[in-house]
C-alpha cells in the first residue's frame, strides 16, 4: 500500500508539473504573437504617416 501512495504521489505531481508546463507555454506563445501583431500594427502606422 505504501508504494502505491508513492506512484500516486509521483503521478500527481507530474501531472500537476506538466499541466502547468503547458499552459505557461501557451500562454508565452499567446503573449508572443500579441507583441508581434501590435509592432507589425505600429510599423503600418509609421508608414501611412510618412
Amino acid at each position: 500500500m505504501k508504494q502505491f501512495m508513492k506512484y500516486a504521489a509521483v503521478g500527481v505531481a507530474g501531472y500537476l508539473v506538466g499541466f502547468y508546463e503547458m499552459k505557461y507555454k501557451v500562454v508565452k506563445a499567446m503573449a508572443q504573437g500579441f507583441v508581434e501583431k501590435e509592432q507589425e500594427d505600429s510599423k503600418k502606422e509609421k508608414e501611412e504617416e510618412a
